[in-house]
């Protein structure tokens, strides 16, 4: 709807809300967050921005990313070096563009 109005729409996605991934991602992680990968078929434009999984983690461990509070267990959950290889890998080559 947003679209079809002329309003332009700005987001950000982060690789493993990717639905292509939703199972891979759910099965190391145990997350699943996920948006339809029309999603991004539909854009007209894709920015691609990447961070090492070491800059990322510096980045969260500053307070950049996620409250305080909540560092330490995203750290320790979802956003380890090994999930954060496997989501630069895929990005790499993403299986919807």
């Amino acid at each position: 709807m947003l679209l079809a109005a002329g309003i332009n729409v700005l987001s950000t996605v982060n690789v493993q809300h990717l639905e292509s991934l939703n199972d891979t991602v759910a099965r190391l992680t145990g997350v699943r967050e996920r948006i339809p990968d029309a999603v991004l078929r539909e854009a007209t434009e894709l920015a691609l921005v990447d961070l090492t999984p070491h800059d990322l983690r510096a980045r969260m461990k500053a307070g950049h990313v996620y409250g305080l509070e909540k560092i330490d267990q995203e750290l320790d959950n979802f956003f380890t070096s090994p999930n954060l290889r496997y989501g630069n890998e895929r990005h790499l080559k993403p299986p919807l563009l």
